[in-house]
């Protein structure tokens, strides 16, 4: 009889997240937000910002300079509190970037890569003490000592217990590596394949009662429907043994990736961009598909980053926006997956948003940028939010954008991975604060 209640509570979220997700009217603008804090940072030469998180009243914040540090570019945290912002780089005598954060109690967990001259470009992954303002455990990880491959993390989460990181491996292959959150030692590390094509995975979370329910997405063109499909797969893991639940690709005929997913109940949101696209698109944790809608400018946008908060789901990216070369661009959608509202960012350079977290009704944006102060303005008119038909496909389609999807066989192989402990320096650095020069870090915040 409990089994029996559970499916059928189960069953009615997932119908619930559907009928939530079909069935609405645009609201744009109803609960419009507004700016209310720029900041840029950064030095001589250049910066970007590429993943923001919460920790307590702080926002810690991610990326790679090469203004400062121990290589040409070095991986650096910020954590800004109130108006104070401090900065401490993190690298090698080679160059390092930092690509995502996850924070837990008093920990940042940043992930990235190191341009090692032997191995090409080897996973980084830090454990940073935002208590104490020390880095206490790193971790180097390579497919193949003295072998040219590319090794890189994107995407990071954890729960304080475990982190979960996955991104690319052995060149055309992804991964995922389960680590001790106390010491960063490895537990588990697989090697994940489609096939003879390239795969590289930029997005990461989870779900756990008695088993972790890992989400992870990006893109592959393993046998694809047009350049790179989009991704999509769920791996369980009972803290043993790791299973294939199930994958997906999709795609239009031209390239497309997941950039940025969060679960959410029994939904899995996920953030990138579909043949020149933005893409925002809703499946069952089960791998049911619910409702994908596209952010159709005249010229490319895509999404990098999502967040979701309460009853609404906020995304940032950038678009080509002529003369202005990129602006940045954030939106807000409610629970009805109606746009509420859409603000570009930018003014006469390239000016890009990678990251977005929330703070109660703080909304927090990352990115990069050449100028200071930028201009920020209604998007709503520049683009059309389009729903994206999706299979059984009409040919020719009923309207575009459209896309085909098709499962993907996984091929799963846990290994040991070899890994080195290069010295890794850590500074704290006096960034020059709301003058940027050659290209520079940028945070704002909305409300």
């Amino acid at each position: 009889m409990e089994k029996k209640k559970l499916l059928i509570i189960i069953t009615s979220m997932v119908i619930a997240s559907i009928l939530a997700f079909s069935t609405f009217k645009e609201q744009t603008n109803v609960y419009a937000f507004a700016l209310a804090e720029e900041e840029t940072f950064g030095g001589s030469n250049s910066e970007i910002a590429r993943a923001v998180a919460i920790w307590d009243t702080s926002k810690v914040i991610v990326g790679y300079t090469n203004s400062f540090g121990a290589g040409g570019y070095d991986a650096f945290i910020a954590v800004k509190n109130g108006a104070t912002l401090y900065m401490w780089t993190i690298g090698t005598s080679n160059d390092d970037y930092a690509y995502a954060v996850a924070v837990a109690d008093d920990y940042a967990y940043i992930v990235g890569t190191t341009n090692n001259p032997n191995n090409y470009y080897d996973i980084f992954i830090a454990q940073w003490d935002l208590s104490t303002n020390n880095l206490l455990n790193t971790k180097f990880i390579a497919s193949g000592i003295n072998n040219p491959r590319a090794d890189i993390a994107t995407a990071v989460a954890t729960d304080g217990t475990y982190v979960f990181v996955t991104g690319r491996w052995h060149d055309d292959k992804f991964f995922l590596a389960i680590l001790d959150a106390n010491n960063l030692n490895i537990i588990d590390f697989a090697s994940l394949d489609f096939g003879p094509g390239n795969d590289v995975a930029y997005a990461i979370d989870f779900q756990s009662d008695s088993t972790y329910r890992i989400i992870i997405a990006g893109g592959t063109n393993t046998i694809s429907f047009g350049g790179y499909d989009a991704f999509i797969t769920r791996i369980d893991w009972d803290g043993v043994s790791l299973n294939v639940i199930w994958s997906l690709r999709f795609g239009a005929t031209g390239n497309d990736a997941i950039y940025s997913l969060k679960t959410t109940g029994a939904a899995v949101v996920v953030g990138g961009f579909l043949n020149n696209n933005g893409l925002i698109a809703g499946f069952t944790i089960d791998g049911g598909f619910v409702l994908a809608r596209a952010t159709v400018f005249s010229n490319p946008s895509t999404i990098t980053s999502i967040a979701i908060s309460g009853s609404y789901l906020y995304a940032v990216g950038y678009f080509s926006n002529p003369p202005n070369h990129d602006d940045a661009l954030i939106l807000q959608i409610d629970n009805n997956g109606a746009l509420v509202d859409a603000k570009g960012y930018g003014k006469g350079t390239i000016d890009r948003a990678f990251g977005i977290a929330i703070d109660g009704s703080d909304i927090n944006v990352v990115g990069g940028t050449s100028t200071y102060p930028n201009n920020v303005y209604d998007a709503t008119s520049l683009f059309s939010y389009l729903f994206v038909q999706w299979n059984p496909l009409v040919i020719p389609p009923t309207y575009t954008p459209y896309m085909r999807s098709q499962t993907i066989s996984l091929t799963i192989a846990s290994i040991t991975p070899p890994t080195y402990s290069p010295t890794v320096s850590t500074s704290p650095v006096t960034p020059t604060i709301n003058s940027p020069s050659d290209g520079e870090a940028f945070y704002v915040r909305f409300t």
